[in-house]
């Protein structure tokens, strides 16, 4: 069996672990899905030099476990996310999907084209203060002809998705190589 792979990017000040723990350990037992959360040596969070650090982190993981290459994405919240982002267009070949919650795009993608299939789940609070941003990225990635599922959670604010947020983007990692 090859599982899927969600790494991790948490945003700064806090790797979330007991939240990350709770809300993904049945998602992942039940479905086969692999939560990689490597963490940021410097507690002010994640700099443009970790690239690397996460790719060979990931390289690394791929070779000791049955992962499933077009089942990998990569899944942040807040900084945590803008950074996860940033980690998949410096190294597309790596990662499927990209998984965003609570954080927009700081920089445009790399052109959707064969090297960079890429598809992206972004959820966000209808209370959320940046909520119009994620809206405006899921448009302009839309016009880019990236594949966006956009998830609007209602009563929301701002701070990691709730279970039936999780579980959705737990369904859309599993269909990453199927879409």
């Amino acid at each position: 069996q090859s599982y899927s792979l969600l790494v991790w990017l948490h945003p700064s000040n806090t790797t979330m672990e007991a939240t990350m723990y709770r809300e993904w350990k049945t998602i992942c037992e039940q479905r086969g899905i692999i939560l990689l959360a490597p963490k940021t040596s410097t507690r002010t969070g994640w700099t443009p030099n970790h690239a690397e650090y996460v790719r060979d982190v990931v390289a690394d993981f791929r070779e000791k476990y049955n992962v499933a290459a077009s089942r990998t994405a990569v899944h942040g919240l807040g900084n945590g996310g803008e950074f996860a982002a940033s980690v998949a267009f410096r190294v597309p070949e790596l990662f499927r999907g990209i998984s965003l919650a609570s954080a927009a795009l700081k920089d445009a993608p790399p052109e959707h084209s064969p090297e960079f299939q890429v598809q992206f789940h972004l959820i966000y609070g209808d209370r959320d203060p940046d909520g119009g941003l994620v809206q405006r990225t899921a448009a302009g990635l839309s016009k880019l002809k990236f594949p966006v599922t956009l998830r609007k959670v209602a009563g929301h604010r701002k701070g990691y998705p709730p279970t039936d947020a999780v579980e959705e983007m737990a369904r859309w990692l599993d269909t990453l190589d199927r879409l």
